[in-house]
């Protein structure tokens, strides 16, 4: 068996796969959307990755509610667990009650946008906006 140097080695790690692994990452043949759809589990329009958080309690979660800005950073989380760089900071897209029970408990679903590039093909990924790096803007009052 010859001997490779490490140099060669990576080069061919990075190629594009080709063959039946290649469906694993659809934004190396130029289908960034279908990267996008097949890495989010609760949906996704073109490049913006979605993420719903149901929350209960005794009313309906308004948009100014706190907890909106925890599943922001949740959110952006998820999206780099599934292999997409956030380019923005999450944001509240929408409540929706999903269950008012007996007992006065109501459930509203909280959907949370964020504009992402797969990490596989992103050339800047000095750019991707994480939970950390967003607490950080807040306390230095570089975010509104």
């Amino acid at each position: 068996m010859p001997l490779r140097s490490h140099r060669a080695k990576a080069d061919e790690e990075h190629e594009p796969e080709t063959g039946p692994r290649a469906d694993q990452h659809p934004a190396l043949h130029g289908d960034v959307e279908g990267e996008v759809i097949s890495r989010s589990a609760d949906g996704s329009t073109g490049s913006t990755f979605r993420k719903t958080f149901v929350v209960a309690g005794p009313a309906e979660v308004k948009a100014e509610h706190p907890c909106h800005e925890a599943n922001a950073g949740r959110t952006l989380e998820e999206a780099i667990q599934r292999g997409l760089h956030p380019r923005g900071k999450a944001a509240l897209a929408g409540t929706e009650v999903v269950d008012r029970d007996r007992k006065g408990t109501v459930s509203t679903a909280c959907t949370y946008e964020v504009e992402v590039v797969p990490a596989v093909i992103d050339t800047e990924a000095h750019r991707t906006v994480t939970p950390s790096s967003d607490v950080r803007e807040k306390s230095r009052g570089l975010v509104e």
